[in-house]
């Protein structure tokens, strides 16, 4: 202890602050705690992740951990909090939920709710990633009742803007606006810029979803505008790469490349695996828009890559079957569907109801471009309910779009134009613009296959005019 102590002193004289609080904490003495969290999220918004987690090291360093459990609880379980975050954001998600579950025994055990709340925030999100969305919203739901409870304003609003996002992802986006609405505040009592940047960005991705495109540029320019004025290059590179994907969604191909390639550099600039490998997926729907399907699949393997190089299990089999996607589109059938097997494999093994849902839509639309078309009606109907179970209404959407597709190829218009119905009133549910043209224009084609042309038309018009009205040439 006495020698700990010296040495803190002499790092202290040499302005050494890191070394100087490694020795307080090995001596028990926490009176440098700020200092140590203002060095981790001064590593945060610089996104040098390696710096931050040598930080956090200070604390849950063998050594120093037996010491401080004994005397400052609360300081290793926030740490290994903070650690659980970064690997949440690097797409480590197995290592995330170990060191939460560390974190909340320590806080369940030592009685201290802020710091069980902070883990199961950490949870919520893990799950959310995961599209175990029922699950994200009750864990997140009882870590804001702790922040509540607790007086803990910060969390309280972290854990609303996840709501928020899960919300969205379930396409309930009347409580996704009330929960960005409480977040805002909250972080406002706080002032909280970070927080306020985060709250117009999940605004911007949820109005991109709905398909109301010009409202979604302007939350993320408020974003943008928070997160040049802090120096938040990621803030900065996930807003560029959500502006990106409408100007991709809307048709104006160089508009969306400059955003993406821009979003890319920056990524790279701030040695951001998982946001480039994103935004490499990204690129490819733009390159395969523009014909370039070898460019496409070089942006795909480039993004597996990188996924596999952090470990992130999750986005590798994402990008297996979105390069079943490709080959689908370039007529490769029985290679697409030896990737849409491997991709299902992997999301059996990491037990994800998206994925699996998602195998089962594409494997419907490759049995109807093979001509399977009774195993196509089956594999898209199973979908439909694979969907349906875990409350995605975008995928539900789809399936039936494609099922509807597959009737009309069977002769059968009836069934056809029933299930075109069924799509069209989940897109008026889910409130989207964008979803509901998609759906006009699969129910004007099965209303086309049953000889109802009047009505087809009709249905074509309204159609157009929701794209028109969106700026989408389609």
């Amino acid at each position: 202890m006495e020698w700990h102590g010296r040495a803190a002193a002499y790092f202290s004289d040499a302005g050494d602050l890191e070394e100087e609080l490694y020795h307080r904490f090995c001596s028990g003495d926490t009176s440098k705690e700020g200092e140590w969290h203002r060095l981790y999220q001064s590593a945060n918004l610089a996104c040098d992740y390696d710096s931050g987690l040598r930080v956090i090291e200070l604390v849950t360093v063998h050594e120093v951990r037996d010491g401080l459990l004994r005397t400052r609880p609360g300081l290793v379980s926030h740490a290994l909090t903070l650690r659980s975050d970064v690997a949440l954001h690097q797409g480590r998600l197995d290592d995330a939920v170990f060191e939460a579950d560390q974190a909340l025994r320590i806080a369940r055990k030592e009685g201290l709710a802020r710091e069980e709340a902070k883990a199961l925030l950490i949870l919520g999100c893990v799950a959310e990633r995961r599209s175990e969305l029922t699950r994200a919203k009750g864990v997140l739901g009882e870590a804001f009742d702790l922040c509540r409870a607790s007086g803990d304003v910060q969390n309280g609003a972290n854990c609303q803007l996840h709501l928020g996002a899960v919300a969205v992802r379930q396409a309930d986006y009347v409580a996704a606006s009330e929960c960005f609405r409480v977040a805002a505040n909250l972080y406002q009592r706080v002032e909280d810029g970070l927080g306020e940047g985060n709250v117009h960005w999940q605004h911007g991705i949820a109005l991109r979803r709905v398909g109301r495109f010009g409202e979604s540029r302007e939350a993320l320019r408020l974003a943008l505008r928070k997160y040049r004025t802090l120096g938040f290059r990621l803030g900065v590179a996930n807003t560029l790469r959500e502006e990106g994907g409408i100007y991709l969604r809307e048709g104006r191909a160089k508009k969306s490349r400059n955003a993406l390639h821009e979003a890319l550099g920056l990524y790279r600039e701030i040695g951001d695996r998982l946001g480039e490998a994103g935004c490499l997926t990204e690129l490819s729907f733009l390159e395969l828009s523009d014909g370039d399907a070898d460019a496409a699949h070089e942006s795909l393997r480039g993004a597996a890559s990188l996924y596999a190089s952090i470990g992130n299990e999750l986005g590798v089999a994402d990008t297996t079957l979105l390069s079943a996607q490709v080959l689908v589109h370039e007529g490769v059938l029985d290679e697409a569907r030896a990737h849409v097997s491997r991709a299902s494999t992997a999301y059996e093994d990491m037990e994800s109801p998206l994925g699996r849902a998602n195998c089962l839509l594409l494997s419907g639309v490759i049995m109807q471009r093979s001509g399977a078309l009774p195993e196509a009606s089956v594999s898209l109907a199973r979908a439909v309910r694979a969907f349906r179970e875990i409350g995605n209404a975008q995928g539900e959407r789809m399936a039936l779009g494609e099922r509807s597709r597959v009737a009309v190829l069977e002769q059968d218009g009836d069934l056809a134009v029933r299930l075109a119905r069924r799509a069209l009133k989940v897109s008026s549910v889910m409130g989207s613009k964008a979803a509901m043209a998609e759906s006009m224009v699969a129910l004007g084609t099965a209303e086309l296959a049953n000889a109802r042309t009047k009505e087809a038309m009709r249905v074509f018009g309204a159609g157009r005019a929701l794209f028109e009205e969106l700026g989408i040439d389609h």
